[in-house]
């Protein structure tokens, strides 16, 4: 699942996918004003997150209480440094992205109380996870050229 949240034509605007398993939210996000945009979209509080102390990349996962019991799983990527980093090239971008994207499958993996998943399976969405986040990088990439 893909789907698009609003904002200004000046901004990019992410895309957020859902793993099958689990109904967890996963996106890459380039800047804090996209991020919020997003959180505003999808009524989570936005003050749940500091992004402050985020260095270069990381996978921000939790869940948000939606009521009645239910609880929506997210696992964010904030990559501002890294993806503003022009002294990185693609290939170190990407890496670093697919590191996340281990973080976000293994996230799953640990909210189905699955302990050894089957390798198979784990590398099988590992690629489907990267393959959304490396679309959206060269989105984002495509953006910024104008």
């Amino acid at each position: 699942m893909t789907k698009k949240v609003k904002s200004s034509n000046k901004e990019f605007t992410p895309g957020l996918f859902e793993l099958p398993f689990m109904r967890i939210t996963y996106g890459l996000f380039a800047n804090r004003s996209s991020f919020d945009n997003m959180l505003k979209e999808n009524d989570i509080p936005v003050y749940k997150f500091d992004t402050d102390e985020i260095t270069y990349a990381a996978t921000i996962r939790g869940s948000i209480d939606v009521g009645d019991g239910l609880s929506q799983r997210y696992a964010f990527i904030y990559a501002e440094n890294m993806l503003h980093d022009d002294s990185a090239n693609d290939a170190q971008k990407l890496s670093y992205l697919a590191h996340e994207a281990h973080h976000v499958v293994h996230y799953m993996f640990e909210c189905m109380g699955e302990d050894k998943p089957s390798e198979e399976v784990f590398a099988y969405t590992l690629g489907k996870v990267c393959n959304n986040l490396f679309s959206e990088y060269f989105l984002w990439k495509e953006f910024q050229r104008g």
